[in-house]
């Protein structure tokens, strides 16, 4: 469950890209964001031991999840997270 990518406009506004993602989407990699919950998981865990290119967009609460150019996951109402022009932003593993 540890963070390869993490950004914060707050403590209240963050999201956090993990590998390994919790029972809510089946342990898959994802995205994730709170406090206002969101979980978008990519139905796949990106293999050990291997580069992976993982990306997401964000537009307007319209949320893309991809791993390796194949969009893995799409939804819609995620949070607004960085709306200001300060946020911290660290990868991590």
């Amino acid at each position: 469950f540890s963070t390869t990518f993490f950004g914060a406009r707050n403590g209240d506004a963050w999201i956090s890209l993990m590998p390994k993602g919790h029972d809510v989407v089946g342990g898959a990699t994802m995205l994730w964001s709170g406090t206002a919950w969101y979980d978008a998981g990519a139905g796949m865990n990106i293999p050990a031991g291997q580069w992976s290119h993982v990306a997401f967009t964000v537009k307007n609460g319209a949320v893309s999840v991809y791993v390796n150019g194949v969009r893995r996951f799409s939804g819609a109402n995620f949070p607004n997270v960085f709306t200001t022009a300060g946020g911290v932003f660290s990868l991590g593993v």
